[in-house]
């Protein structure tokens, strides 16, 4: 769970209040004037539940730009933060990392230049075999995740648990 400032929180109980995005592709932000759309997905099950499945979330953007600098497997960041006329604006919240697998630059008239791209998340990482573990077996399930996640060179949330 992402933790939020008091002021994001006050914003958002006005009325008029809205919210801005910004894209940073390998380090470098695009601004909302520059991105014309931004959409994530996080698939949680495929047709049916299965066991021991997991599904990697998508990032796909068009942004005004003639993609040069951006390498491909960039790392994508997106962002958002609300927005009040009467508080100012509060803390940029990233939504997820992802990293380009698909690219497409286009032109249009008047000469703009449109980069397009659909990325997954670090998820697809795991998609290797699991046989460097350093564990004694049977071994408890948040020890397995976490050894994964460590060889992936990614972070796990912390999990909150009722007993």
């Amino acid at each position: 769970m992402q933790t939020v400032s008091t002021l994001y929180r006050n914003i958002l109980q006005e009325q008029d209040h809205s919210f801005e995005v910004k894209l940073n592709i390998a380090g470098t932000d695009y601004a909302q004037s520059q991105i014309l759309s931004m959409r994530t997905t996080a698939k949680v099950f495929e047709n049916t539940p299965t066991i021991g499945g997991v599904y990697s979330g998508t990032l796909e953007f068009s942004i005004l730009s003639d993609g040069t600098g951006i390498p491909r497997m960039a790392e994508c960041k997106p962002y958002f933060r609300a927005v009040s006329p009467t508080l100012g604006a509060s803390e940029w919240l990233q939504k997820g990392l992802f990293y380009i697998d698909t690219r497409d630059i286009s032109s249009g008239a008047g000469g703009i230049t449109v980069f397009k791209a659909f990325c997954y998340d670090a998820m697809l990482l795991a998609n290797a075999p699991y046989s460097s573990s350093t564990l004694v077996w049977p071994a408890m399930e948040s020890d397995i995740v976490n050894e994964i996640a460590t060889q992936m060179g990614i972070s796990t949330d912390t999990v909150h648990k009722v007993l």
